[in-house]
This record gives C-alpha cells, sequence and structure tokens, in this order.
C-alpha cells in the first residue's frame, strides 16, 4: 500500500478499512505500507525517509519504500534505514521518452547497480558484535598500532620501577599503559636501555 498524499490517520484508517474487508490483510505477509511521495521527481527535500520509522513505529506490519526522486540513493537510504521493500519504475531506455515517469524509472543498470550497492551495504554491516577483525589480528596491528610503556633513561636491574621519565609509545610490546599504576614499586628484572621494552620481576 502506497502512502502518496497521505497522513498517518488516513493511513491507519485505510489499513483498518482494507483489513476489515478481508482477513488475509491483518497477516504481516499480505500487506506492507510503503512511504511514498507523490511527485514526479520529487524533490530531495520531500523524501522524508524518517517518516520509514514513523510507520514502524506506530503500524505493526512490514515498511518499505516507493522511489520517485532521481537516481539510485534514496532507494539505498530506505534500505538502510529498514525498508523490507524496494518498489521503482523501470525503463528500458531514458533516450527520447517524455513520459514524466521516464526521468525518475532505474534502466537496467541503474538496477544492477542498486543490487551491487545493496549487497555490498550487507557486507559492510557486518555483525552486531564489536571485536578486532581478522584483519586487524593478521596485520599484527594490535600490538604495533598500540602504545606501551618506555623508559627514558637507563634502568638498572633489581632497580624499583618508578612513574618517572616515560614514555608511551609505539609498539604495544612490554608493559602496556592499562597495568602501570600497579607495576610501580616492581622491580626491573634486567638492565634497560633507554626507550627498549621494559620487563619487570
Amino acid at each position: 500500500m502506497s502512502t502518496g498524499l497521505s497522513n498517518l490517520k488516513e493511513i491507519k484508517e485505510t489499513i483498518k478499512h482494507i483489513q476489515s474487508q478481508n482477513k488475509i490483510y491483518k497477516n504481516p505477509n499480505m500487506l506492507s505500507v510503503l512511504q511514498c511521495t507523490s511527485s514526479y521527481p520529487t524533490p530531495d527535500s520531500e523524501v522524508n525517509l524518517n517518516v520509514i520509522e514513523t510507520i514502524k513505529k506506530n503500524i505493526k506490519l512490514p515498511v518499505g519504500y516507493s522511489h520517485h526522486n532521481k537516481g539510485t540513493l534514496a532507494l539505498l537510504g530506505a534500505y538502510i534505514m529498514g525498508a523490507n521493500i524496494l518498489e521503482f519504475h523501470f525503463t528500458d531506455t531514458r533516450k527520447g521518452k517524455k513520459f514524466r515517469d521516464h526521468k525518475i524509472s532505474l534502466d537496467i543498470n541503474d538496477t544492477k547497480e542498486l543490487v551491487f550497492n545493496i549487497r555490498r551495504i550487507n557486507l559492510l554491516k557486518g555483525t552486531f558484535e564489536k571485536k578486532p577483525t581478522k584483519s586487524e589480528i593478521l596485520s599484527g596491528h594490535i600490538k604495533s598500532f598500540r602504545r606501551a610503556v618506555y623508559s627514558t633513561k637507563l634502568l638498572k636491574a633489581g632497580e624499583q620501577f618508578r612513574n618517572k621519565n616515560l614514555k608511551f609509545l609505539r609498539p604495544n610490546v612490554g608493559l602496556d599503559p592499562r597495568d602501570l599504576k600497579k607495576s610501580i614499586g616492581k622491580k626491573i628484572k634486567k638492565k634497560t636501555y633507554p626507550l627498549q621494552r621494559i620487563i619487570l620481576i
């Protein structure tokens, strides 16, 4: 069900009427609501993709987007914002065509690009778990990008480690800065020259 020219109250009333005529439309698999602006072409400022979220919050049916804007950007935006359905006009060619719909229609190349970009977006979205990625681990960046504690002066074996003359530099080899506080007062294991790896007993 496209919602061009409608407000939220009218959308709800229309859904209620449709469902009263046939109970099959109470099944979410049988009815969806599409955000739409009935202008050809729709100006960017009137596409109103945020309405997708408004419909989702107020109507418990699948929500989509009916496209009358130029290009494919609004379709991609709608998909990212959770549209379950993307409806758009299609033309074999815009060359020599004067009817308004051809201006907002996707041709075969536009459609292929849209599908390619949606698949890429799915890949870019990744997972919901935040942890180091495979490439971050294999590249060694967990150590090379993070910093460790280094001394700017000579440390003698058996000397107490103090919070003085220290620098935090890459790579993270030796004393991790997160362990600095609990490391103060421990003894140096072996003679350590400035900016060498610090090892404590």
